[in-house]
């Protein structure tokens, strides 16, 4: 888990290289896709999705897992709660086959 400012995002890049990729799309605050379901980023399988939502409660709000895939959240503009915690103290309580995260609480 990485829970830091975009300006501080050079630190990671030894991590590899997609998330350059990612950190650079965000760079160019290029979101004129927003207006389609999906925008590839460069060739390794990686995408955005832009998302325009009002922001539920704390308590309303599910937990998610991520064990495969990255997934980096950021905010163009607003405010959300983000909360995180270790799968080690999380419970697997819906595991569906349409979503690739299990649902988790904890």
């Amino acid at each position: 888990m990485i829970f830091d400012d975009i300006d501080s995002i050079e630190l990671y890049y030894h991590l590899g290289k997609p998330l350059k990729v990612a950190a650079d799309f965000i760079r160019r605050k290029d979101y004129s896709f927003q207006n389609k379901q999906k925008c590839l980023l460069g060739s390794e399988g990686m995408f955005a999705l832009m998302q325009e939502y009002n922001p539920s409660v704390k308590e309303d709000r599910s937990i998610e897992a991520h064990r495969k895939y990255i997934d980096i959240q950021f905010m163009i503009e607003g405010t959300e709660y983000l909360g995180y915690r270790s799968c080690r103290f999380m419970k697997v309580i819906l595991r569906s086959s349409s979503r690739r995260m299990p649902t988790c609480q904890g």
